[in-house]
């Protein structure tokens, strides 16, 4: 089994997510002299520095993703920038589909219901008043 020094793999781990703007651990692990399971069970996945270079990384680019929609004149841009910013109340009534169901000619429907299990038949007809 071979030694790796692990100061060391950490160093060139956060140099590595900065340089090639990494994303993801399993990118990180591609750039260093070590196996992944090394890497795994040195619990290198687990530490911080690394976590917040590749967490600086993620928000950089929703940043300037951000900045692009708002610049931009696209109408699905526009809709999922607003999304993210929404509160919870905006974000109710983006997401609702409003929808009116009618009979023929506009009628009201005319709906009966049975509850499951009772297997009687509905005997009376609906009051029209």
């Amino acid at each position: 089994m071979p030694y790796y020094d692990w100061v060391k793999m950490k160093e060139m781990a956060i140099e590595a997510t900065e340089k090639y703007k990494l994303l993801f651990m399993t990118e990180v692990v591609s750039y260093l002299p070590c196996t992944y399971s090394a890497f795994f069970n040195n619990k290198m996945n687990e530490d911080e520095d690394i976590l917040q270079a590749l967490a600086d990384n993620r928000v950089k680019i929703k940043v300037k993703i951000r900045k692009r929609w708002e610049d931009s004149e696209n109408v699905t841009a526009e809709i999922m920038l607003y999304k993210l910013t929404a509160d919870e109340e905006e974000l109710r009534r983006l997401s609702v589909t409003k929808s009116e169901v009618s009979g023929t000619e506009g009628k009201p429907l005319d709906i009966s219901i049975q509850v499951l299990g009772n297997d009687a038949p509905i005997l009376e007809e609906p009051n029209e008043d």
